[in-house]
């Protein structure tokens, strides 16, 4: 039985950031990267239509597109290995781009009877 099954080879990372997947030459889904390492990713997606083991092209913000394959589906939830991890200091500005990315108020979600210079200032503090 091989002893790597199921473990990951590099260390995974919980984000938050928006990515287009391209099946084929297929027109681009946007979906949202949930879980990412340097070898892959995981995505929750709007469409139920993808299929494990089809190759996809990704681009997570200005990275990509990166040459992948879906290794797995679970209803809306797809799991994306890489055919070249991503460069390891590539990596981590993108991770550091994500990370500041997620601590900014989003400006949609702010009440109207809030300011976003409000916010802002209740954060700092």
């Amino acid at each position: 039985m091989d002893e790597r099954a199921g473990r990951r080879d590099k260390e995974r990372y919980h984000v938050n950031a928006s990515c287009q997947i391209r099946v084929g030459a297929g027109t681009p889904i946007q979906a949202e990267v949930t879980d990412l390492s340097e070898a892959g990713c995981a995505c929750a997606t709007p469409s139920v239509w993808m299929r494990s083991g089809a190759q996809v092209t990704i681009r997570i913000g200005s990275l990509g597109p990166i040459d992948a394959t879906i290794r797995w589906v679970n209803d809306r939830q797809v799991g994306i290995e890489f055919h070249r991890p991503v460069y390891g200091p590539v990596f981590e500005h993108l991770r550091s781009l994500i990370a500041q990315a997620s601590e900014r108020p989003d400006r949609r979600s702010v009440n109207t009877a809030t300011s976003y210079a409000t916010l802002l200032r209740q954060k700092s503090a």
